[in-house]
């Protein structure tokens, strides 16, 4: 299915300012016909007839509300077009966020921010041209044509064979234009996307430039991709104005042969006055809609390269967004408060765009009320285990079983819930302290959220701020250091009520006094809960009842951590053993 079409199909959601559009063109054609009407009438009766103003005024007070209703009309036709431009783009950006969201964090590990923002953001926005100038010039270029034609032949089928010969030559050479148009606004949207992802690159690395000394050469980057886009838009410009002259030069001729048959004929005595001026008159209104479909096919087909990049992100395959439950949600709900089991059995899972196995048949489980550390090196499968129990990806092969049922069968929301995930590199939004807390308990109320706060021994930190807990984050948390941005999403973790921890490193970029005292709150935090605890350090790893060690994505032990530290110093190799042993 083409862009217009799936375009057209969206446009069905505002059904009712579609056909209002509509019915508005055709009143507006039945208008302009009664214009050009009276005015013949009008110049034929006061130059042939010697007709006086008095005998011509109630002709001319007519067409006076002829040309108001046009005017009202064509209002309103803007009103409707506008009004369907902003209800597509709404129910467009909402799709596709809520379509990002669906897709998750996997899915953005692959892409530039700054390319999706824009997308979402102006690339969205420059639809409006589609609905609220090019559909209604479609519509007005496919009705009045054709009601002239049917008006002209009756009077005249001499004019309107001309008409009907000569109409075709404005589409054609406008098809010819528009696959030249298609390319160079293909590459003028893709250079702004590149051009955005870069920026926002250049921004968030401009500390890390001003280091290295490579502000200048940056600069000098930031500048030719600049002019890589100007020099888009200035060949989308070139092709446009060469369109225009070609569609002008094409609408002109046809009308001057027109003129010049029924000049001749007029002079001879061919065809009568009235009938020759009212066909001069709807002659040029004849392939002006024709030519403006030119001009707003050129302003939609920002539009139109927007919407492919759009709905290429629709058309994505997701994981699951639905299940259907073995048995209630209130039931299951009760299990997960009396603990959680979870029974990785044969893992298997391949990145897209890599050809290593990240897990390959993974076997393990991860007991309720206990601590088990996951360690492993750099590209161990420690962060694709996370995203696998997170719900953002789902295995390949093999089953993940919570509390003997599959995970695939919860409902995503309900098995987050009993989640509290704190990653190693925090995200905060650019928003107040108490916002930041609240997204981990939207119910909570300020005792709660101050208590939090305590036992991540971030409490007084914020009191001392001038707005205290309303205190902005800054972008990206920008005014804490690493550590405080930590005891922050601790807080956030000790207000989510939940029956399983996730924990990466939450200790780090701590010293080690703070560590300690922190360590007995966590440890609150972890009691009888199912915590699986991503360990980078002796430190954390120490905190553990067991320790299941990945290697290039497959299993190479589950031991205790006394085992583990024993290998560790000896420099022998981690020995498997049984799952009960641990």
């Amino acid at each position: 299915m083409n862009t217009h079409t799936r375009l057209i199909r969206e446009a069905a959601i505002g059904k009712l300012l579609l056909v209002g559009t509509i019915l508005l063109s055709i009143f507006s054609v039945g208008l302009l016909l009664a214009q050009a009407a009276g005015t013949s009438i009008v110049i034929a009766g006061v130059f042939l007839s010697g007709k006086t103003l008095e005998d011509v005024t109630p002709i001319l007070l007519i067409m006076a509300g002829l040309i108001f209703a046009r005017g009202f009309i064509g209002w309103g036709i803007e009103i409707t077009s506008a009004a369907l431009a902003v209800k597509v783009k709404k129910d467009l950006r909402n799709l596709t966020i809520e379509k990002i969201f669906r897709l998750g964090p996997a899915y953005l590990q692959g892409e530039r921010s700054g390319e999706l923002t824009g997308t979402i953001t102006q690339g969205i926005e420059t639809i409006d041209t589609y609905f609220s100038q090019f559909i209604p010039q479609v519509v007005l270029a496919a009705l009045i044509p054709l009601v002239i034609l049917l008006v002209v032949f009756p009077e005249d089928w001499i004019s309107g064979m001309i008409l009907l010969l000569t109409a075709p030559l404005i589409p054609f050479f406008l098809y010819l234009i528009g696959k030249a148009t298609e390319r160079v606004t293909a590459r003028q949207f893709e250079t702004l996307s590149w051009m955005s992802a870069f920026f926002l690159d250049t921004f968030y690395g401009l500390a890390t430039l001003r280091m290295f000394g490579k502000s200048s050469q940056r600069l000098e980057e930031v500048k030719q991709v600049n002019e890589e886009y100007r020099d888009a838009t200035m060949t989308v410009l070139r092709v446009t104005f060469v369109s225009a002259l070609t569609l002008e030069l094409v609408g002109t001729i046809s009308t001057a042969l027109v003129a010049v048959q029924i000049g001749l004929r007029l002079l001879h005595g061919g065809i009568p006055f009235d009938q020759a001026l009212f066909i001069l008159i709807i002659t040029p209104e004849f392939y002006l809609p024709l030519r403006n479909l030119g001009l707003r096919f050129h302003a939609a087909m920002n539009g139109l390269n927007s919407a492919k990049r759009i709905f290429a992100i629709l058309d994505l395959p997701e994981i699951r967004t639905k299940s259907e439950t073995i048995y209630p949600t209130i039931g299951r709900i009760r299990k997960f408060e009396n603990g959680i089991e979870i029974n990785l059995k044969n893992i298997d899972y391949r990145h897209p765009e890599r050809n290593l196995a990240a897990l390959d048949g993974v076997n393990f489980t991860i007991p309720p009320g206990k601590i088990t550390a996951l360690v492993g090196a750099s590209g161990a499968g420690k962060t694709t285990l996370t995203q696998l129990l997170l719900g953002f990806i789902e295995p390949d092969c093999g089953s993940i079983l919570v509390n003997g049922e599959p995970l695939n069968k919860i409902p995503l929301d309900e098995w987050r819930r009993q989640i509290t995930w704190v990653p190693q590199q925090a995200t905060l939004f650019q928003d107040t302290i108490l916002a930041n807390l609240l997204i981990a308990n939207p119910d909570a109320d300020m005792h709660a959220v101050e208590e939090s706060a305590r036992k991540a021994e971030i409490f007084d930190l914020i009191i001392s701020l001038p707005e205290g807990f309303l205190t902005r984050v800054g972008e990206g948390g920008a005014r804490f250091s690493g550590g405080e941005r930590n005891r922050l999403a601790l807080a956030r973790a000790f207000l989510r009520k939940s029956a399983m921890v996730i924990l990466d490193e939450p200790t780090a970029q701590l010293d080690t006094a703070l560590e300690n005292r922190l360590e007995a709150a966590i440890r609150v935090l972890c009691k009888g809960k199912t915590v699986l605890l991503i360990g980078h350090r002796m430190n954390t790893i120490r905190k553990a009842d067991r320790v299941v060690a990945l290697s290039g994505g497959r299993l190479e032990a589950v031991v205790t951590p006394g085992e583990y530290f024993k290998s560790y110093q000896t420099g022998l190799s981690i020995r498997p053993f049984e799952e009960g042993s641990g």
